[in-house]
């Protein structure tokens, strides 16, 4: 599964973590967050913000998968 797979957090201001890319992969996603000690992070797509990403968000996408 992929970032731009998953229903984003609005964008807004005080997202802790590094920029992810939409067509990342989620265990990546998941892997910066963590590297981070971030808990969200904004998805960015050539300078715009398209939402945020949460661990949780990241949570319920893979335990819906399985």
């Amino acid at each position: 599964q992929r970032v731009r797979d998953v229903d984003l957090l609005p964008a807004r201001d005080g997202a802790t973590g590094p920029e992810i890319a939409p067509d990342a992969l989620l265990r990546d996603a998941l892997s910066e967050l963590i590297a981070h000690d971030a808990h969200d992070a904004p998805v960015v797509d050539d300078g715009r913000v398209l939402g945020v990403l949460s661990v949780e968000l990241i949570s319920r996408a893979i335990a819906e998968k399985t």
